[in-house]
């Protein structure tokens, strides 16, 4: 299923309603892309619905950075050496989810990220195990 498409017919918050969540700490949590830039794309969220990074308070901050950093070692542990760490905050920057989240995307220049937005897929159950296992043997290593 196109991205574009499964934007139109979902009638929730993807953050909100029931999903894997690899990390899940207090206020904030882990998970893999949906629709992902790379095959290795990782999101982080706080669990309350914001829109705006400056609605985030000071604990849910706190916790959402030390996953940032928890993703960029991961992705580090896959052998990539550069990744990008992108939020978005506003209406009019390509946001197409109105929950405020960071991509942690590795090997993607940001400039023109969105040109392909009718173009990205929706994983498959077993493209996503396959993410999530990968992800999980990553944490145990990165203890």
């Amino acid at each position: 299923m196109l991205y574009s498409d499964f934007l139109k017919k979902s009638k929730q918050c993807p953050f909100c309603s029931p999903r894997e969540r690899i990390i899940e700490k207090k206020f904030s949590f882990l998970t893999y892309a949906l629709a992902p830039y790379h095959k290795d794309h990782l999101l982080v969220a706080p669990k309350r619905h914001i829109e705006s990074f400056l609605g985030l308070r000071k604990k849910e901050k706190e916790e959402i950075i030390h996953l940032v950093g928890l993703a960029v070692k991961i992705l580090h542990s896959f052998g990539y050496k550069d990744c990008s760490i992108l939020g978005r905050d506003g209406d009019n920057v390509g946001k197409s989810i109105k929950h405020f989240h960071f991509h942690i995307i590795p090997k993607v220049l940001l400039g023109n990220i969105d040109s392909d937005i009718n173009k990205r897929k929706i994983l498959s159950q077993k493209e996503i195990n396959r993410v999530v296992n990968k992800i999980k043997i990553a944490i145990k290593k990165n203890k």
